[in-house]
């Protein structure tokens, strides 16, 4: 990365240049891109435009936004992405929203990629990503993320097979690192799984004429001829047939939804010409605006030109120099009475709209901005102070994470294997085209997969039936899938074996568009399965459902999971009096709810993204059998004092806990004196703390969770280590290991990082009975 600079001066080429907008080049005039013109130039259409919804007869009945039409599907606002209109135009999602819609949904995956010319990536490269993020949580949909190293390799001469390939492994680390799923996400390097697609790319290379090609894309007929053929390459991933470990179905293609930068609609226009040729669905395409580069808004941002650049791997002394240093102070009119002329123009506001998901803060800024420099009531606001504290956290926190993608988490990504198949069990239709293989795959999970919401099984041949009689406990779940990302750590997963299946398969399905079942039909589809008496483990998305849980779904569980449930889907709870192991995920939290849930024969309970205003849940029943106790959250810390609730509240006998604790909670840890299982995961606690909630225990304690514990140091693990003599396993991954501990050689799993060479050498030798 180039050292700071004087102040960087606007490229007098990039002045004088007439505004263009090609696959190769960005350029506009100071108010940045016309974007109107693009829209009329490539075709494409506003996504706040109106599509016509109409009844049965035709006849139109009400006009329904593109935005109300996603909310609706998703079940959640819109990204600010969308909401503020930088994703701003799409092709055929009104055709992909109506398939959505239909009863019983239908699958679709996301396709997007990244071309690696530098191991760096900019903010400008991080926001398909972020938006593809958005849409794979909100749709619950799979991903393939193509890497196109040889298109890099074509079109950069001075960059090695090699060298490109190398980058594109890098590059993928800061994708992974965005919060992609790996049970549904693909990542490839063309370079290595082209092979896999050539019949795919075949099918279009003998459909794209040279001609076609070259007036796409502007080639010359000195350019090489790899240009011309790369297009069927980089189309081929808009067709599932080409990932067929991901998308098992016979002879029908899923629907493809592309997030984009607008500048790359021309392969796509072809591509899409293609595939309807082809027979098969065009691809859907959301496009981007481009974010400027910090001295202007004439051109974007560029990886090229490091001074008007932020890079994922900018310091944040670094962040705030350019800051300061290259982006201009707004220059207000003295005319013009609204400030609407320096909005239009100013580059920090433009950052600020792409990155700053305060709400509230923003539309203070844009009133700054109105108000030519000054609030209504003159309070101090420096949006440039803004904007530096809100680049700086999210480079911050994308570097942390970009910081635990190690080898083997980029082996899950690109690794070749089913992915999550419940994508394409949506309707009855959809299970006739899954190979027995899979089918046999999908049917015999320990949770069923889902067997995609069984309600829809109940109009499914019999072929489907007879295999659901072998499956020795039948785990329901309905009425509609969530987008809970719930991926719970060692040693949560080992501790919750039913009802977590249950919950990570409700909550890793699509459900865009999907209509659920009314509350009699599915009563009526349990009260079919369960006369097989096989029903122990129910899993149920409440957001749908508005009627409570009979006694009749309930009397007979041992197992449940709920998300969004509020009081009353749980009036006859108390019937369910074989209930052991229950899961609350997302709930709309009330006293009267946790009291009904919590009950004194539960052995287990898993609480997980609970909202932050849980902090008046006062005390609750006692839970004299609990053994598991998981209180966890995916976006923040978990409500203190909802869980010092939940802490009170369990038995001193409690085996395994798993909780995010801070120095306030210590006083409830000293009474759990047999714990066999701790995970502190990201705990905020000095190793003195650690020290006192572990004394209790310390003769039970077998494993021990203290990864991301960053306030710990290596003595803390040393004393752990000397003070608990049963323990066989210890995660401190992200605790600073100055030497392996003595102790470290009767352990049976130990997992740190980060470490030296010179330290794993001297661990293999002094620890012969390590297991992993």
């Amino acid at each position: 990365m180039a050292k700071d600079s004087p102040e960087t001066p606007v490229p007098q080429e990039t002045k004088d240049a007439d505004p263009e907008v090609t696959i190769e080049n960005v350029r506009g005039n100071e108010k940045g891109v016309d974007y109107n013109r693009l829209l009329d130039m490539f075709g494409l259409c506003e996504i706040d435009s109106h599509d016509e919804e109409r009844d049965a007869e035709g006849n139109v009945v009400q006009k329904k936004g593109l935005i109300q039409r996603m909310e609706a599907i998703t079940g959640r606002p819109v990204h600010h992405l969308i909401r503020r209109g930088l994703f701003f135009a799409h092709r055929d999602l009104p055709q992909l929203f109506d398939l959505l819609e239909k009863e019983g949904g239908a699958p679709m995956y996301l396709y997007t990629g990244r071309g690696p010319s530098s191991e760096a990536l900019h903010l400008g490269h991080l926001i398909p990503f972020i938006m593809t993020k958005w849409l794979q949580d909100a749709f619950d949909c799979p991903l393939v993320v193509q890497l196109t190293d040889d298109e890099k390799y074509i079109y950069k001469t001075n960059l090695e097979l090699d060298q490109v390939y190398q980058m594109g492994r890098s590059n993928a680390r800061d994708i992974i690192a965005a919060g992609f799923r790996p049970e549904k996400t693909f990542i490839f390097s063309n370079l290595n799984y082209v092979p896999a697609m050539h019949p795919t790319i075949f099918e279009f290379e003998r459909r794209i004429t040279g001609s076609q090609a070259c007036a796409a894309f502007g080639l010359k007929p000195s350019d090489c001829v790899g240009k011309s053929t790369f297009n069927a390459v980089q189309a081929t991933p808009a067709v599932s047939h080409a990932f067929g470990h991901m998308f098992p179905t016979k002879g029908r293609t899923i629907p493809c939804l592309i997030p984009m930068g607008i500048d790359q609609d021309p392969y796509f226009r072809l591509t899409r010409d293609v595939l309807g040729r082809m027979k098969h669905f065009k691809c859907a395409q959301i496009c981007s605006k481009f974010i400027s580069a910090l001295y202007g808004r004439m051109t974007k941002m560029s990886a090229s030109a490091s001074d008007t650049a932020i890079y994922l791997t900018d310091t944040a002394e670094q962040i705030e120099s350019k800051i300061r240093r290259v982006c201009p102070d707004p220059v207000f009119d003295p005319n013009e009475p609204t400030g609407q002329s320096a909005m239009d123009v100013d580059v920090v506001l433009e950052y600020l709209t792409f990155f700053l998901e305060d709400e509230a803060l923003y539309q203070k800024v844009r009133q700054w901005y109105m108000g030519k420099g000054h609030l209504p009531n003159d309070e101090p606001l420096d949006p440039k102070d803004i904007l530096i504290t809100t680049i700086q956290r999210i480079v911050s926190e994308h570097q942390r994470r970009r910081a635990l993608v190690t080898e083997d988490v980029l082996d899950e990504f690109f690794g070749i294997y089913p992915r999550d198949t419940s994508c394409v069990v949506r309707r009855p239709e959809y299970f006739e085209l899954l190979d027995d293989a899979c089918l046999k795959h999908v049917l015999h999970q320990p949770c069923l997969s889902d067997a995609y919401n069984l309600y829809n099984l109940a109009a499914v041949s019999q072929r489907f039936g007879e295999a659901l009689r072998s499956v020795p406990q039948l785990q329901l779940a309905g009425p509609a899938p969530s987008s809970l990302p719930t991926r719970l750590p060692l040693p949560c997963a080992q501790l919750f074996p039913s009802p977590l299946t249950a919950i990570q398969q409700l909550t890793t399905q699509p459900a865009p568009g999907f209509k659920p079942p009314t509350d009699t039909q599915f009563c009526a589809v349990v009260t079919r399965f369960g006369s097989m008496g096989n029903v122990k483990c129910l899993a149920v998305d409440l957001r749908c459902m508005h009627a409570a849980l009979g006694c009749e779904l309930v009397k007979d569980l041992t197992s449940l999971a709920l998300t969004h449930a509020h009081q009353g889907h749980v009036t006859q709870l108390h019937t369910a009096t074989h209930l052991e192991h229950l899961v609350i995920a997302r709930p709309v939290l009330t006293q009267p709810l946790i009291e009904r849930c919590v009950s004194p024969q539960l052995k287990s309970l898993c609480v997980l993204d609970v909202g932050a205003d849980m902090d008046y849940i006062g005390a609750l029943p006692s839970m004299d059998r609990l053994e598991t106790l998981v209180m966890r959250s995916s976006h923040g810390a978990f409500p203190s004092q909802f869980q010092h609730s939940l802490l009170a509240a369990a038995s001193p006998s409690l085996r395994h806990l798993c909780a995010h604790l801070t120095d306030t909670h210590i006083q409830h840890t000293q009474r759990l004196a047999q714990l066999s299982s701790l995970d502190l995961l990201g705990s905020l606690l000095t190793d003195a703390q650690l020290t006192s909630v572990v004394a209790p225990c310390c003769d039970e304690l077998r494993l021990l969770c203290i990864r991301e514990c960053t306030a710990l140091t290596s003595q803390a693990v040393s004393q752990v280590l000397a003070t608990c003599p049963s323990l066989h396993t210890l995660d401190c991954r992200g605790v600073a290991l100055d030497a392996v501990p003595p102790r470290a050689r009767e352990l049976a799993s130990f997992h740190f990082a980060p470490v030296r060479m010179q330290t794993v050498r001297s661990l293999f030798a002094m620890c012969p009975n390590l297991q992993q």
